[in-house]
């Protein structure tokens, strides 16, 4: 049953609708900032939660989870810059930090390692060669090295965003360009001859990425068919 308007006293049977709204309840639980206006419920696009270490070993929490993100929540209507290598690769990203949990946040043996998060902190790699700053090229801002917890991640440009396709731009962030940033910094194979900085930005193209999905996409259909049906971020 539930209740109709803000009367607890009046009940209807639920539906299918309102089931699907429960699910969404749960699956946001927690981020005191998602709205609840009927508007915002009508206008809903399918985002990604990364959840931090702590999420995954004291709820059981998936790595990446599919949420509902209305279109009015903060990481849309806020001045959020759109994560560097995810815009070069044409599928600019914007990324917002959750609450800590409460039930481990406060436990020190937990949040110690438990906001650690490395698929959100690779994800904001600083891309300008220019950068003068202390966490400069190839480094991502300390705020996203330090009590990073879980994230939300949507696209900037409202499409829905699948967990397989926001696990893949992290990988390609972390395993593909981490890498290179180093080599151009001089800790690569050959310290000697390291890899230009605009050798590195031309990695990050959408012919590359398409690529990189292809086959991080074929290494996994064999264990998890879930992916078969899976197509390019490009094509959402």
């Amino acid at each position: 049953m539930k209740g109709i308007g803000l009367d607890p006293l009046h009940y209807d049977h639920m539906t299918m609708r309102d089931f699907r709204d429960v699910i969404d309840y749960f699956l946001t639980y927690g981020d005191e900032t998602v709205g609840q206006t009927d508007q915002t419920r009508r206008a809903k696009v399918k985002g990604v939660r990364i959840s931090c270490e702590a999420d995954q070993n004291v709820f059981g929490a998936d790595r990446y989870v599919s949420v509902q993100v209305p279109r009015d929540h903060p990481v849309f209507t806020e001045a959020i810059t759109p994560c560097g290598i995810s815009a070069l690769l044409g599928l600019p990203v914007l990324v917002r930090k959750y609450p800590a949990d409460k039930a481990w946040a406060k436990n020190e043996s937990i949040s110690r390692t438990g906001y650690s998060n490395q698929a959100a902190t690779f994800l904001h790699l600083n891309i300008d060669p220019n950068s003068r700053s202390s966490m400069g090229w190839g480094w991502a801002p300390m705020e996203w090295q330090n009590k990073v917890g879980s994230v939300l991640v949507v696209r900037v440009d409202g499409k829905d965003l699948s967990p397989h396709h926001c696990e893949v731009l992290c990988d390609f962030c972390q395993f593909k360009m981490q890498p290179l940033f180093e080599d151009s910094m001089g800790a690569g194979m050959d310290p000697e001859n390291p890899m230009s900085k605009d050798a590195v930005l031309q990695q990050m193209t959408k012919k590359n990425f398409e690529r990189y999905f292809t086959e991080y996409r074929a290494s996994l259909l064999a264990e998890d068919p879930s992916w078969s049906a899976t197509k390019s971020p490009y094509l959402a």
